[in-house]
């Protein structure tokens, strides 16, 4: 294992696999994926339709995480509001697999 495969692959131009092992009951780490204000604590909330095929919206707030910063002229917009990527459900297989992607279904 290379040093870097610690924190992530690159598996192609356009993918990134990050896995992590996490402290906890799996269902209490699925709420943290799922739901959105659990999510927003460490990662980006916004709204997800639970199944494949569903619409899910991963808000950045950036001020919250990092409210003394002051971001390059081309990101003070996102900085006071939030960045959104929308993103499709690929696969929902409570509590194991959640799989989600930005290119599949547009933006």
């Amino acid at each position: 294992m290379k040093p870097n495969d610690t924190y992530g692959q690159f598996n192609g131009p356009a993918e990134v696999r990050l896995v992590r092992t996490l402290p906890g009951p799996i269902e209490r780490i699925w709420d943290y994926l799922t739901d959105p204000e659990k999510c927003a604590r460490w990662f980006a909330g916004g709204p997800m339709e639970p199944k494949v095929g569903g619409k899910m919206t991963l808000q950045f707030p950036h001020k919250h995480l990092a409210p003394d910063a002051v971001p390059p002229d081309q990101f003070k917009a996102v900085h006071e509001t939030a960045f959104e990527m929308t993103l499709k459900v690929l696969r929902w297989e409570p509590p194991r697999v959640l799989s989600y992607a930005r290119g599949a279904c547009g933006r």
